[in-house]
């Protein structure tokens, strides 16, 4: 039986197990089918949502990097905070604080997986860009 669920939440469903799978398999040895059998869709629907496994760690990398920033931005915004608290605070939160925080940073770091590193490194600073300086 087919089922049918909203945009985002597909999306982030495919999201959610190919980064599992990155995690736990790897990168390289994960494929779009091992995904595909994880979220339990048919091709065609994955490649409604991305047109390929880097795409889809492009995706990844994108929130990975977006969400620390959103963090960075609230301990920024926090009036009540001096400013080495709020640099402490900032580093503190780019520890791992979980095992698939962990992972995915040691994925990114293999010699194997010099691309998607980079394109953290790109993202991140894209993102600094936009929410800083109001371009990107």
């Amino acid at each position: 039986m087919r089922i049918t669920k909203e945009y985002e939440e597909r999306r982030n469903e495919i999201l959610d197990v190919a980064e599992t799978l990155f995690v736990t398999k790897g990168y390289l040895k994960t494929t779009i089918n091992d995904i595909l059998q994880e979220v339990g869709i048919a091709k065609g629907t994955f490649y409604y949502y991305f047109k390929s496994k880097e795409e889809v760690m492009d995706a990844i990398i994108i929130r990975f990097v977006s969400a620390g920033v959103k963090v960075a931005k609230e301990i920024i915004s926090n009036t009540n905070l001096t400013v080495h608290e709020k640099l402490f605070k900032i580093i503190m939160e780019q520890k791992t604080t979980t095992n698939v925080k962990e992972e995915m940073i040691s994925q990114l770091h293999q010699i194997n997986n010099a691309q998607m590193h980079q394109k953290s490194l790109v993202e991140t600073i894209k993102e600094h860009n936009t929410r800083v300086y109001g371009y990107g």
